[in-house]
């Protein structure tokens, strides 16, 4: 956002934080991660990094209340926070929208019979890092956001997700894939597993790409 406003990056770091006025709904817990709702935008040219934040909230708020977000989550037996969280966890691992409602699927089968969800995503937002790939040391560390280390989901959002991601959320496509990995994250291809068989040959395709890639 700064990039394309010209706004300095402090500015939106500190509207960020001082969320009273913002808008954010009740169960947003006074956080903006996960209620800046994606799209475009018509922006005030003179407006402040606040106003900008504010404008996305309101979005967001928006798209709740048409959606009926809330009761759908209440029919989910799920808050409305823990549909975002996991929304965001779907918007960020996926690549095609055709893709979003079975990835919601491995999350809800994963949790459902205890198994940890181990999201390189999770693990990068915790490291503040943006790559395709991480270590074995990186899955190590003691953070709440590491799904290698904590089950379950994560104590919040990773990203602001979109109206397909919530949609995939709230309703996710049947199957019993407990496995999925971007075998071609440049064209988008993800391929779902039941099986760790499975699972572990789809995972040479997509290391066969990352070498093609000079393992970056």
């Amino acid at each position: 956002m700064s990039d394309k406003t010209g706004i300095p990056i402090e500015d939106f770091a500190a509207a960020a934080k001082d969320t009273g006025d913002l808008g954010l709904p009740e169960y947003a817990g006074g956080k903006v991660e996960g209620y800046l709702f994606p799209g475009r935008y018509n922006l005030d040219p003179n407006g402040s990094a606040s106003d900008i934040l504010k404008q996305m909230v309101a979005r967001f708020v928006q798209y709740a209340e048409s959606s009926g977000l809330e009761s759908k989550a209440e029919e989910a037996d799920l808050e409305p926070a823990k549909v975002i969280t996991l929304a965001s966890l779907v918007q960020a691992e996926g690549g095609k929208p055709s893709d979003l409602p079975k990835i919601s699927r491995v999350i809800y089968n994963r949790i459902n019979i205890g198994m940890k969800l181990q999201f390189d995503t999770t693990l990068l937002y915790a490291l503040g890092e943006r790559r395709l790939a991480v270590t074995v040391a990186d899955t190590k560390i003691d953070h709440p956001y590491n799904t290698y280390q904590h089950a379950g989901l994560t104590p919040g959002p990773i990203s602001n997700p979109g109206e397909d991601a919530i949609e995939a959320a709230l309703d996710p496509e049947d199957g019993k894939w407990l496995y999925f990995v971007a075998t071609d994250p440049t064209n988008k291809v993800t391929k779902f597993a039941e099986t760790y068989e499975e699972h572990a040959k789809n995972e040479r395709e997509f290391e066969e790409w990352l070498a093609k890639q000079g393992g970056n």
